[in-house]
């Protein structure tokens, strides 16, 4: 059997590093990873060893580096800044390209690579970044296949719709019947809890795709809360949450719910969704992730009507009302979950949550990328 040795670049907290330990029957490992910023190669450290990650810049990577690693699988997540809604959109011309760009430069030089994983922001599907990243992996001889995927569509109640691309020479993809050249909206085969792995039946009655034995077994081995849900039977934050919160050390300031109170994306402990978190939650309001009511005794229409009538008139009862509501953002520990890290993901202690925050905004969802790489390996 091959066995599959992956380096891990852009690695961030080790998202991916984790999703390839997921693959419990599988030979594949990951034997070196690279990282820049010094809180994230720390956390890296402080869960996978001091040994894996590197602390260093991309661009001095070389291809006599590469064979001497003895890889031959690149798994990695670049910047996602010079394509991403909130951002320029320079694309190419953005200078974060450029390590990214660089690791392209050197597949035509470096045989021994056969495997390829890389996410990135939606928005990156129709970059000129994606096109010359097409033209050189086919002059590279490996068949790719593209997809928009997001956690909601797995049972995570969480948005965060991303772009991924698999790559691997001279092994064609067979699950899917399209031409290869769109993008692939739908993960192709059944990823729902409900389906026993004792049923032989081959299309799943309760999502109507195609069952594949490597994919329900990692649904029902390696993700977590995850795990428990499905497609048609989305999870609910509830089960995401820590048992016990200090309301008050994460509550949202007086001075955003008074100013921003009608563009907080309000989420209840029932709900199936929340908004994707990103790099800047808890210190931008729109955009950046979903925030928790936490009262059980008053409703959201309740408060904000009495919020809107006296917003501008009478401040102080306009942010009486809204304080019933007991609104606070997600913890570093709930945002871990619904990003599908395991329970025992640890932090050094050093770290602050502004920085949790900042890293868990820039990582990859662990169960979505679980199953790509099994898509990856086994289809």
């Amino acid at each position: 059997m091959e066995y599959i040795q992956v380096l891990e670049l852009f690695a961030g907290l080790g998202g991916l590093h984790i999703a390839v330990n997921n693959q419990k029957d599988a030979n594949i490992q990951v034997v070196k990873s690279f990282e820049i910023n010094v809180n994230a190669v720390k956390t890296y450290q402080e869960n996978f060893g001091h040994d894996v990650v590197s602390n260093r810049n991309i661009l001095s990577l070389s291809t006599e580096e590469l064979f001497r690693q003895n890889v031959n699988a690149i798994f990695m997540s670049p910047p996602c800044q010079p394509f991403t809604r909130l951002g320029k959109k320079l694309d190419v011309n953005d200078d974060r390209c450029n390590a990214f760009h660089h690791v392209l430069k050197l597949l035509p030089r470096s045989p021994n690579i056969q495997y390829l994983l890389i996410e990135n922001v939606y928005g990156f599907e129709s970059s000129k970044m994606r096109d010359t990243m097409l033209e050189i992996l086919q002059s590279c001889g490996f068949y790719t296949i593209e997809f928009l995927l997001s956690p909601t569509d797995f049972g995570v109640p969480n948005s965060r719709l991303r772009y991924y691309l698999l790559a691997r020479k001279n092994k064609k993809f067979t699950f899917c019947k399209h031409d290869h050249t769109s993008i692939v909206k739908e993960f192709p085969y059944c990823t729902c809890r409900v389906k026993s792995l004792n049923d032989q039946a081959s299309i799943c009655s309760n999502c109507q795709r195609e069952v594949n034995t490597n994919i329900s077994s990692l649904v029902q081995q390696n993700a977590g809360n995850a795990a428990q849900n499905s497609l048609v039977n989305p999870g609910k934050l509830h089960s995401y949450l820590d048992k016990e919160t200090d309301i008050e050390q994460y509550a949202v300031p007086d001075k955003i719910l008074l100013r921003y109170g009608n563009i907080l994306d309000l989420r209840t402990f029932q709900d199936s969704s929340s908004c994707c978190f990103t790099k800047g939650y808890t210190h931008l309001v729109e955009g950046s992730g979903s925030v928790l009511v936490c009262s059980r005794s008053v409703t959201i229409e309740e408060a904000y009507k009495v919020y809107n009538e006296f917003k501008d008139t009478d401040s102080e009862a306009a942010l009486k009302s809204l304080r019933k509501l007991k609104i606070r953002y997600f913890t570093p520990k709930e945002v871990e979950r619904i990003m599908c890290f395991p329970d025992n993901y640890t932090w050094p202690k050093d770290i602050s949550d502004k920085t949790k925050y900042k890293l868990l905004g820039n990582s990859v969802n662990v169960h979505v990328v679980t199953l790509l790489v099994a898509l990856l390996l086994h289809s």
